[in-house]
């Protein structure tokens, strides 16, 4: 079987972490990581921005008939899951919802991408309704309708068939 380049298959041997972008954020936070044991919020959220970054850039250039960009999407998407996941289990994933929720041009744009490339999108939205639907990622009622009025209708047109 193959993977993605910088990632390993999923199993015992090889948790389901991009390699690229835990080495990246520990090899930028190694000095901290020697003198304190911990990586920093900040690093997690940099990681995020920095990943959201290239989502958007390849998501935009998909979107205008690129589709030599369409495998970053699922690696952009895949990093920010892995690093969602960290911040879920420290509980501090509500800073992340709360960028998500800010990114309209994201999801006004999600119609103009192929179904198969924005699905990819819609399961960081989706974890984000599951982590708040379990307690696991706490935030204020205007948070969480600014989270659907930007996110729910680009959702269903992906997760219709759910319903």
């Amino acid at each position: 079987m193959f993977s993605k380049p910088g990632h390993h298959l999923h199993d015992a041997e090889n948790p389901p972490f991009p390699l690229d972008l835990v080495s990246k954020i520990l090899r930028e936070n190694n000095d901290k990581i020697s003198s304190t044991g911990d990586l920093s919020k900040q690093s997690l959220y940099s990681a995020c921005e920095g990943c959201l970054s290239l989502l958007r850039f390849h998501f935009l250039r998909v979107a205008s008939s690129n589709l030599a960009e369409a495998a970053q999407i699922a690696v952009q998407v895949d990093n920010l899951h892995c690093l969602m996941d960290i911040m879920t289990d420290w509980q501090i994933a509500d800073e992340f919802l709360r960028t998500w929720e800010t990114e309209v041009e994201l999801a006004d744009i999600h119609p103009q991408v192929p179904i198969v490339h924005r699905y990819e999108v819609s399961r960081i939205t989706a974890r984000l309704f599951v982590g708040m639907g379990k307690g696991q990622i706490l935030a204020s009622k205007e948070v969480r309708c600014m989270l659907l009025q930007t996110w729910l209708q680009p959702f269903y047109e992906d997760f219709g068939w759910m319903l």
